[in-house]
């Protein structure tokens, strides 16, 4: 179920909700959190920052401007 979230999340233009990701995962949005960062040692939300980031430095480095990276990497301002 953990793994679902995640591609969920690295899929996904913006964040899901918690409250979405817990419902496919057929729990609790409370259940849900603690499950996931027992997982992966990090919160949905910090799973999903750190790779909105891994998306801007890729775009980064296929010479993209700054500001097409970040905004194609999910991030709404600089």
């Amino acid at each position: 179920m953990v793994a679902k979230a995640c591609r969920s999340i690295e899929e996904a233009e913006e964040l899901p909700t918690l409250g979405k990701l817990a419902s496919v995962a057929g729990m609790s949005r409370y259940h849900f959190h603690r499950v996931f960062k027992a997982q992966t040692g990090v919160t949905p939300k910090a799973y999903a920052t750190a790779h909105r980031a891994k998306r801007a430095r890729i775009g980064l480095a296929e010479r993209e401007s700054v500001a097409e990276a970040i905004y194609g990497a999910g991030f709404n301002s600089s």
